[in-house]
Order: C-alpha cells, then sequence, then structure tokens
C-alpha cells in the first residue's frame, strides 16, 4: 500500500506537521490522496478572537481560496 494511502503514514504525517508547521501542506496533501477528495484545508480558530483562519490548504488554486475565505469562511455550517 502506497504511504499516501496508509491511514497510519497519513497520521504519522500529521504529527509530524504538529511539531514542523512548514510540513502542513504535505500532511494535507496526504489526507486529501487517502480519502480521495478534490481539496482540503486546516483550520485554526482562536476561540477569543470567534474568527477562523486558514494555516494551509491543498487542490484549491490560490484566488478561489482566497474568494472562500473571504466571502464565506466564517458562515459554513461545517466549521
Amino acid at each position: 500500500m502506497s504511504a499516501w494511502l496508509d491511514p497510519e503514514a497519513v497520521i504519522g504525517r500529521i504529527y509530524e506537521a504538529v511539531s514542523a508547521p512548514d510540513r502542513w501542506g504535505e500532511a494535507l496533501e496526504a489526507a486529501q490522496r487517502s480519502l480521495a477528495v478534490d481539496a482540503m484545508l486546516l483550520l485554526y480558530c482562536d476561540l477569543a478572537a470567534g474568527k477562523p483562519q486558514v494555516v494551509d490548504a491543498t487542490g484549491f488554486n490560490r484566488a478561489s481560496l482566497e474568494a472562500y475565505t473571504a466571502d464565506h469562511l466564517c458562515d459554513d455550517d461545517l466549521i
């Protein structure tokens, strides 16, 4: 099984990214491939400020991600 599809390998990449934030893109890409989804993003939310922020994303073109973040990020029922 490819390391991109092995759930334990994907979880390992996520744990590595927690300690090395510059690796979030790699972890998201592994999760995206494992789950067979078109795009993923990682959000951070300061509960005191109440506004989520995108930490990293994969599968989005930059313009679409910026438009989504500006117009819909806080309105998304899944967040």
